[in-house]
């Protein structure tokens, strides 16, 4: 019992340092993506909102 008890744990761990790395990939593309297209996505906006206006 203590043995599969340990075992969980251990899984636990690495699904959440797994989920860690993710995230933090994830939040680093985002943020990327972000910079990169904030000055496109300031062109999308204004036309979006002249046209819906």
């Amino acid at each position: 019992m203590a043995a599969s008890v340990h075992n969980t744990g251990r899984l636990l761990l690495y699904f959440f340092s797994l989920l860690n790395q993710g995230m933090a990939h994830i939040a680093r593309k985002l943020e990327l993506t972000v910079n990169g297209s904030s000055s496109m996505q300031k062109v999308d906006l204004s036309r979006m909102l002249s046209l819906s206006s």
